[in-house]
């Protein structure tokens, strides 16, 4: 289900199955899919269809997920940041068989990710 809707529900039921003992970057990919992005050879992401609200603009103050201006009481939505799960891996080694070279998972977080 994940694979097909990158919905939060199904991710988090698949985070359980992850092992940083025992698995590869090949072996969550076939667990998570393909990552939505990975911005260095060792991390990658997975995206949610979540997101949380991160920071109210200047002069803002946050009330119940509205950003409010204190000078007019005018309301605008806060700063959304994705939920993703990142997953870190460590270098493989060259020269070892082609399951040895897929890096090690060595940690991976659900976190929010943002500009």
């Amino acid at each position: 289900h994940y694979r097909q809707y990158h919905d939060y529900e199904s991710l988090v039921a698949l985070i359980p199955s992850l092992n940083t003992y025992r698995m590869r970057r090949v072996d969550v990919e076939h667990v998570l899919g393909q990552p939505t992005y990975c911005p260095a050879q060792d991390t990658c992401w997975y995206k949610t269809d979540r997101s949380i609200a991160a920071a109210c603009g200047e002069g803002t103050v946050l009330s119940d997920n509205t950003c409010r201006f204190a000078s007019s009481g005018e309301e605008i939505p806060p700063l959304q940041f994705a939920l993703v799960l990142l997953v870190n891996y460590e270098p493989g080694n060259p020269g070892s068989s082609l399951a040895e070279t897929s890096p090690r998972l060595i940690g991976f977080l659900l976190t929010p990710v943002g500009e």
